[in-house]
């Protein structure tokens, strides 16, 4: 079993994936792409988060059908990324080019929309 760990661990840590290089244009793409560069199922992934998440809310994720910030947090540590990573379209790929006042108002757009996003994913989720 620590062997599998250990080999999952290094999977992380053999090469930093181009966030410019993304197929997808929503979050759950991109978070899907990244997964996938790194060769991990689901299942693996789940498990190198910090506090485990389930591997059925991953795949929620992953086709966009709603996320929670703290999801979205524990995600982007495991892929050494910022959750905005995974909101920034292919068009600003040189983002870290531009001015430091572009990029916080770039920042502020994106967190307001990352934030009515949630409020909208919580508002359509079905009561049981």
């Amino acid at each position: 079993m620590t062997f599998h760990k250990i080999s999952l661990k290094n999977k992380l840590q053999k090469e930093e994936v181009n966030l410019s290089l993304y197929n997808e244009s929503a979050p759950g793409g991109r978070i899907k792409y990244l997964r996938n560069q790194r060769h991990l199922t689901q299942r693996e992934f789940v498990k190198l988060c910090e506090k485990s998440m389930d591997f059925t809310a991953l795949g929620r994720i992953e086709r966009n059908l709603g996320y929670t910030r703290s999801s979205l947090e524990k995600i982007a540590k495991v892929l050494n990324c910022e959750v905005y990573d995974f909101f920034i379209p292919k068009e600003l790929k040189d983002f870290t080019n531009l001015s430091e006042e572009d990029k916080k108002t770039i920042l502020s757009l994106i967190k307001r929309l990352s934030e009515n996003s949630q409020d909208t994913t919580k508002a359509q989720k079905p009561e049981l």
